[in-house]
């Protein structure tokens, strides 16, 4: 997600960005998994600020961070995964039967 000299809170401040995205996306739809991106997004949020304000809830931040990135893609996968089935499935319901 972000080169490797970004420090740890740049990087859980970019994945709660993206998070918050996905939050508005969600409410804004009133779609079911807005409830668990907005507890994720504040879990993350949390982190990335005790990471900026240089008291961090973890013992090697560096770690925490990559660990933060790589949870949020598959997260993001597995959410844009979602989308693209529901939007076949709606597609499917429109069409005409054949």
């Amino acid at each position: 997600m972000t080169a490797e000299f970004t420090l740890p809170a740049e990087k859980v401040t970019l994945v709660a960005g993206l998070l918050a995205d996905r939050v508005r996306q969600y409410d804004s739809t009133h779609d079911r998994r807005a409830a668990f991106a907005h507890t994720y997004y504040r879990l993350t949020k949390t982190l990335a600020t005790g990471l900026d304000s240089g008291n961090p809830v973890c013992n090697d931040p560096p770690w925490v961070a990559e660990l933060c990135e790589t949870l949020a893609s598959a997260y993001f996968r597995a959410m844009d995964s979602i989308d693209e089935w529901l939007a076949g499935r709606w597609l499917r319901r429109r069409s005409p039967a054949q």
